[in-house]
């Protein structure tokens, strides 16, 4: 599975937008409604770095939805070639398959798998699937619900308009690209910075997690002196709609590898 696209330029406009925040939100979140099909390819990059354990990496997903109820959602970290993350649902038939523990599940829900992939796919398994599937996610609020404090300009990506919403979600920062075409989004970017105090918090409740299950893990965290670190993500998508819907979209390809 390869996904190419070109990067994002962008135009720092920042001219004021003729429509409020709520309004461009709304009108968003209609336009995901109201789509028959949906298809994107698309990255995120995430810079968990600090002084000591520089973490950047990047992954690559694409999602294919339709309003008849199929539905497929697939990533992968490039290099590692059993990294491949794939969620299904054909029918009522719903399964998920990951290439690190090589196993086909079976779930009732397409939400379920979409949840358990969260952490692994840096959200993107939520981000726009929250937006356009009808079912609830059970405690999980979309990124607009979860946006306060909005301020609107505008920006261009790659010569196409956009919305500039910035706030903060979350306890950081964030701010969405919204096409001013579609009202699709093409970019979100997240900030959250981590005093030393809160990282020392966070580390020992990792320790009593893993003193138990994960010997080796907890060894390792034991000897590490945590501290402060800023939390970047970028999430890059690129919605695309082709002349016909190929039915190999919807597909369920588990047992695959990343080529490295």
């Amino acid at each position: 599975m390869l996904i190419t696209f070109t990067a994002f330029a962008q135009t720092k406009t920042n001219h004021p937008a003729q429509l409020s925040a709520s309004e461009i939100i709304s009108k968003s979140e209609e336009a995901y409604k109201n789509l028959k099909f949906y298809l994107d390819s698309g990255k995120v990059i995430s810079d968990h770095s600090d002084s000591k354990f520089p973490n950047k990496s990047v992954i690559y997903f694409k999602t294919a939805y339709s309003n008849t109820g199929n539905f497929n959602f697939e990533f992968y970290a490039p290099g590692k070639s059993n990294s491949l993350y794939v969620i299904n649902r054909t029918g009522n038939d719903i399964k998920s398959w990951w290439g690190v523990t090589n196993k086909i599940k079976s779930h009732t829900k397409i939400t379920e798998p979409l949840n358990a992939a969260a952490g692994v796919s840096h959200l993107s398994s939520r981000m726009i699937p929250l937006l356009l599937l009808k079912e609830p996610f059970t405690s999980t609020k979309n990124i607009y619900q979860s946006l306060d404090s909005v301020a609107v300009t505008t920006e261009a990506l790659n010569g196409l308009a956009c919305y500039k919403l910035s706030g903060v979600s979350n306890g950081g920062k964030a701010t969405i690209w919204i096409s001013e075409k579609d009202f699709l989004i093409r970019k979100i970017t997240m900030i959250n910075v981590i005093s030393e105090s809160q990282a020392q918090m966070l580390n020992q409740l990792a320790l009593s997690k893993t003193k138990d299950k994960n010997p080796r893990a907890y060894q390792i965290l034991k000897n590490y002196k945590a501290t402060g670190r800023t939390l970047k993500k970028a999430y890059e998508f690129y919605p695309y709609t082709p002349k016909t819907i190929d039915k190999a979209l919807f597909t369920f390809r588990p047992n695959r590898k990343v080529p490295l």
